[in-house]
Formats: structure tokens, sequence, C-alpha cells
């Protein structure tokens, strides 16, 4: 059977039922049947490798794992001060933001300022003018007790009218104080984020030349370079076992949402006299609602094909080389933005480790999943619906792999069977 007519038999598999009757289903049981078949041969030549890298290493095989223990060490720090890095630069925008914000109220305050001081004077001015003669003489030409009273009330009325004018004088006085202030805390914290910063980026560069020097020397030797071969062996054994346990934690994920969500809509009944925050209650609680709705539900793929998940991207490895279930392609830039293949739903979002990044898997149907790895925090959670061409995240969350480097995985599953497949055939690539 060619390549292609392999690729639209596992497709017509990933679709569901088709009208082609017994001799299609036959086809597509058989599709899947080789794919499994693939992938545990795959499973079994990794096992054979990483046994013959044990044995080669032998007694050399304890020291190597203690160096390799010490370059994730130093790469799990070092993506501590990247993530630390990248927050400090979040914190400076933000203060950034909030001086400017404050500089332009400041200068409307002493506008209003000077304003209020223009008033005042005439005020006074005013006041010294009429208290010395129209004052006392529109009193004392009062005809009646009314007119008196009257007359009394307009005045009382102008000297409320001052009173107001010298209480907005003292309120805005108060009021630029408080923003002088909150200036200067603003720019005592951005001076402190700015050194911190500067501290982050030195400490940053000293790692980074640490674990630059831990590969290199690991790299100079056969036993150093068959160290790491193993450690990335391991390391896909257990992204391929937390993929395999994903329905798992999805269940408990569902069970917690709903719980949440039943919280909110008893906290959202309780809370009846005040609207606005018994409508927030509702509208989370609607969301959770939303996202457990999409975990649940039946998908169906959609028939318009996929897409490539990186824009100008070339192949830096196939499925299968190297034992490796995944393909590996390469951006045309350093953390490029990763696409969703196809409308999917978000099941799974996790760290996988400093080495590798974060993860993200999109189901795209009741049988078939993509696995994104080597991202960046991503920009999706678990129970979000995707549309094909979604940014769900950026490349570069991983201290060994370039960030320009995505993995890419597909996960078919049927009848309690799963097997992670050849991107390449399944997605028509």
């Amino acid at each position: 059977m060619g390549r292609k007519a392999f690729a639209l038999l596992l497709v017509a598999l990933l679709l569901g039922p088709h009208s082609a009757g017994a001799q299609l289903d036959t086809s597509r049981r058989e599709a899947l049947e080789a794919e499994i078949a693939e992938y545990q041969r795959l499973l079994q030549s990794r096992g054979e490798e990483a046994e013959e890298i044990e044995g080669e290493l032998a007694e050399t095989s304890g020291n190597l794992r203690n160096r390799i223990a010490e370059r994730d060490e130093v790469s799990a720090e070092l993506a501590g001060l990247r993530a630390r890095r990248e927050s400090l630069q979040a914190e400076i925008r933000t203060l950034t933001t909030r001086l400017e914000e404050a500089e332009v109220r400041i200068e409307a305050i002493l506008a209003d300022l000077d304003e209020l001081k223009l008033r005042i004077r005439a005020l006074l001015v005013n006041l010294h003018r009429q208290r010395a003669g129209r004052f006392a003489g529109v009193l004392s030409q009062s005809q009646s007790f009314h007119d008196l009273q009257v007359k009394n009330s307009y005045l009382s009325l102008l000297s409320e009218q001052d009173t107001d004018v010298v209480e907005r004088l003292d309120s805005s006085r108060n009021e630029l104080e408080q923003a002088q202030q909150q200036l200067s805390e603003q720019l005592v914290a951005r001076e402190a984020a700015e050194q911190e910063l500067l501290t982050n980026q030195t400490s940053l560069e000293a790692k980074e030349a640490q674990l630059a020097s831990i590969i290199a020397e690991l790299e100079s030797t056969r036993a150093g370079q068959l160290a790491q071969r193993q450690s990335l062996l391991e390391a896909q054994d257990e992204i391929e076992r937390t993929l395999s346990e994903l329905d798992l934690q999805l269940e408990d994920e569902i069970t917690r949402l709903r719980l949440e969500e039943e919280r909110l809509r008893r906290e959202a009944a309780q809370a009846f006299l005040d609207e606005q925050r018994r409508q927030r209650l509702l509208d989370q609680a609607d969301a959770l609602g939303q996202r457990i709705g999409n975990l649940t539900a039946p998908l169906t793929a959609a028939a318009s094909g996929y897409v490539y998940p990186l824009a100008g991207h070339t192949v830096v490895s196939a499925y299968g080389e190297d034992n490796n279930s995944y393909m590996a392609l390469r951006s045309a830039s350093a953390n490029a933005a990763v696409v969703a293949v196809q409308d999917g739903v978000v099941r799974g979002v996790s760290f996988v480790s400093a080495n590798d990044g974060y993860m993200v898997s999109l189901a795209h149907s009741d049988n078939l999943s993509t696995v994104y790895t080597n991202l960046r925090p991503p920009l999706v959670q678990v129970g979000d619906r995707v549309s094909q061409g979604d940014v769900i995240g950026h490349l570069g969350g991983s201290t060994l792999v370039a960030p320009d480097t995505l993995k890419l995985w597909v996960q078919v599953t049927e009848n309690g069977r799963s097997a992670f497949v050849d991107p390449a055939v399944a997605l028509g690539f």
C-alpha cells in the first residue's frame, strides 16, 4: 500500500463511520492495526537502544547520570530565571504605564488648582468689597421681615459657594499630595524592579554559560553523548506516559470544574442582595459550564483537512527517526507562533520540564489528538475550544531544545487502544 493511500485510510479511520460499509470498516481497522504495530516496533527499538546504552556505559553510568541530573538542575534554575525575567519586564511595563497615568493626573490636578486659585483670589476681592459696602446696604434697605429673610438667604448662598470653592481647593491639594506620593512609590518600585532585572540578567547569563559548559563536556565524549541520548529517550517515555494517562486526568479536571460550577451557583443564589456580584458569579459559572461541555461533548473531525502548526517551517526530523514518536519542525524565527492544525478542544496543558517546556494537547475528534511541546506559557487552558489557525502558544519554552523548534505528536485512540503515529501520515503533511 502506498504512503498516500495509507494516509487516506487513516484519515477515514479518524473521521468515523462512512457509507462505504464493511469493506471500508475493515480497511480502517487494518490501518489502525498497522499504525499501532508500527508504534510498538518503535517502542521496542527504543527500549533496545536504551538497554544498549546502559550496557555500554556500564560502570560510568552512575557518574554520568549525576552529571545529567546536574545539567537538568541548572536547566530548571535557568528556566526559573527566564520566567522571573519575563515577570519583571511585565511589571516594569505596568509600572511605567501607571507612572504615565499618574503624571497626567498630576498635571490635571495642577491645572485645576491654578483655576481654583484664580477663583479664590476673585472671591476674596469680591467679598472685601461686598462686606464693606453692598451687603450692608442690601440688608438696610429691607422693607419687611420677609424681605430681610430672602436677602439673607441669598447672602448665605453666596457664602456656601465661597466655602465650596475653598473646600475644592483643599481637596485638590490633598489629591495632589496623594498623587505625588503614589508617583514617588511607583518610581521606587520601578527602580527596584529594574535593578532586580539587571541582577537577574547577570545570573541568567551565568547559568546559560554553566549549562553550555556541562553540555559541551558531555558532548566531548561518546559516553556523555550516550548519557544525553539515554536521558532524551527517558524524557520521551515520560511524555508519552503522561499523554496516555490524560483521560484519567481529564476526568478529575471535569469533576473539579463541576464542583466549582456548583459552588459558584450556590454563592450566586445567596448573593441576591448584591445583583452585580450575583451576575458576576453566574457568568463565571456559565464559563465553567461551557468548558465542561467542550470537554464532554462528542467531537467530530472537520472535513477541511489540516494546516501546518508553523509558518515557513522545515522538517528537522521525521517520525521514527532516532526512535522518536514525533516529528520536529523548525520555524523561520525563534519564539514563533504555534497554531492549531484543525478545530478542536484543549484537553491538556502542562509544564513538562525545563528541558521540554510546556505542552498543549488538542482533541480534534473522539480518536485523534495533536500534541505540541517546547512552548512558552500557553495562551489556552483546558476546556477552551479553538479554531484551525488559532495561536495556542509560542516556541521557546525549553532550555535545551532550540527556541525555533516544535515537537509535534499525533495520538490516535480506538476501543481503548492508543498509539503515537506519524503526523505526516495522519495529518496528510
